[in-house]
């Protein structure tokens, strides 16, 4: 049960750190890095950086971030559900 418990905390933090540092480059503004290190090739087919920067620079909470937090993980066989919330500057909070 206890080497479980470690295994399972291991993939968690494995999970969300990819997330939390692109949350990381987009609260230092650094919107390309974001994009371009943290985004899918098929993401990127679809939306493109202009696109991306617009849609960061549109919500306040995004374009803003003064922290975020885990909220909640769940592994289920290959699928993994990471639930952040983000918190701008301003005070306002967005679950993610």
């Amino acid at each position: 049960m206890f080497v479980g418990a470690f295994i399972g905390l291991f993939l968690k933090e494995e999970i969300s750190q990819p997330i939390e540092d692109q949350l990381t480059k987009l609260r230092s503004q650094q919107i390309t890095e974001a994009y371009y290190g943290y985004t899918s090739k098929n993401y990127q087919s679809k939306m493109s950086l202009e696109d991306f920067r617009q849609f960061v620079k549109g919500s306040p909470v995004l374009s803003r971030i003064r922290f975020f937090s885990v909220d909640n993980q769940l592994i289920d066989d290959n699928i993994a559900i990471v639930k952040e919330r983000l918190t701008s500057v301003d005070g306002s909070t967005q679950a993610v």
